[in-house]
């Protein structure tokens, strides 16, 4: 597994992520969880987070923690379940992996609000490219 500090200097260059304060909070082996502090600009005309960040956010927790186990991973297919509006001031991403195989993975993607609401929920199925694991 690679260290936080290295991962999150790879991430940086994530401008979109980057850009809209997407951060890089923790990476075990088991989860990755990455957060947002709520803006204005990250709010849809009903005055709710833009379902777009909310996707982007899980995407990113996805993405960090399959390079942090060593796997260079992208996304092939998503399903995401939007359940309630984010309330709290920050949104938190938890993706953790179901299962790695040489070619495949699967994650399950939590997505709270820092009132502790589940606002979404994610699978995410990724194609493994490159693993430095072997």
């Amino acid at each position: 597994m690679r260290d936080i500090t290295e991962v999150r200097n790879y991430f940086k260059d994530d401008r979109f992520c980057t850009l809209n304060g997407v951060i890089i909070d923790s990476v075990t082996t088991e989860s990755c969880i990455c957060s947002l502090s709520i803006e204005d600009r990250h709010l849809n005309a009903l005055g709710n987070v833009q379902g777009g960040m909310i996707f982007t956010i899980a995407d990113f927790a996805f993405a960090v923690h399959a390079r942090a186990m060593e796997f260079t991973t992208v996304l092939r297919h998503a399903d995401i379940t939007y359940l309630k509006p984010v309330r709290g001031s920050k949104l938190i991403a938890k993706a953790i992996p179901i299962s790695q195989g040489r070619n495949m993975s699967l994650y399950k993607t939590e997505l709270y609000d820092d009132k502790g609401v589940l606002v979404a929920f994610a699978m995410m199925n990724g194609y493994v490219f490159n693993s430095t694991k072997e």
